[in-house]
């Protein structure tokens, strides 16, 4: 009797002091969960047309099964971490007399928006404009001694698991007086497709060192007093 209460004393010992070194559980927000277990962490990276391409590494961030749309700034306030940046290069249209491209890059104060498919990263959405080059000396002309001014407006548009850029072109033709004879817009797209997502290093749960060290000595003493008692017992 004295025997098997001693057994049992050992055994649920043993659990308490396993379960006193788990790690606290994550709190939820939405469809998201943010845990301050550093070992969850996810590292995605995508590419999209020729010059395009990205990353998303998170740490201490856990979506929920199924799918979950996150802000970059929810993201960014409840990460332990969090780095989003992409690069695209694009031929500036009305350059071709002095060839040069357009850079675009994420800027943080501008939101953009996620969206995961049970811990995979499959889709972003995000909108990047800038104002392209423009015209208006001598070499843009017309025979009657009027100029033509022209410009573009360039965005790149980052829709789910799709991009496209989109070029506005504005031109304005004025005669030799300066009085504007007519204008036209035009708009087009030089390049679209798919973008490609990969996860390089999955959400998933890893064992805090504590929760296995905790496991460990539960285990080696429960050993040592068992060999005892039996020994005793004898």
């Amino acid at each position: 009797m004295i025997h098997s209460i001693r057994k049992a004393w050992i055994l649920s010992s043993g659990i308490i002091l396993g379960f006193a070194a788990a790690p606290t559980l994550p709190a939820h927000a939405g469809n998201l969960i943010f845990s301050d277990d550093p070992a969850k962490i996810a590292d995605f990276s995508f590419y999209f047309g020729s010059t395009g391409q990205g990353s998303l590494f998170l740490k201490g961030v856990q979506t929920e099964p199924g799918i979950v749309t996150s802000s970059y700034s929810a993201l960014q306030q409840a990460a332990l971490e969090i780095d989003f940046n992409f690069s695209y290069r694009y031929f500036d249209p009305l350059s071709y007399l002095d060839p040069k491209y357009l850079i675009f890059t994420f800027e943080p104060d501008r939101d953009a928006e996620f969206k995961f498919d049970n811990g995979n990263l499959v889709g972003i959405n995000y909108i990047s404009s800038t104002q392209g080059s423009g015209s208006s000396d001598g070499r843009y002309c017309n025979v009657n001694g009027g100029c033509i001014i022209s410009f573009s407006e360039v965005s790149l548009i980052l829709d789910g698991g799709n991009f496209r850029d989109n070029t506005l072109l504005k031109v304005f033709n004025y005669n030799i007086y300066g009085e504007l004879i007519y204008n036209f817009e035009m708009n087009f797209s030089a390049s679209n497709g798919p973008i490609r997502f990969f996860t390089e290093q999955p959400i998933e749960a890893v064992p805090e060192p504590m929760t296995l060290l905790g496991t460990g000595v539960t285990l080696a003493l429960g050993h040592v007093f068992y060999k005892r008692q039996r020994r005793k017992s004898f």
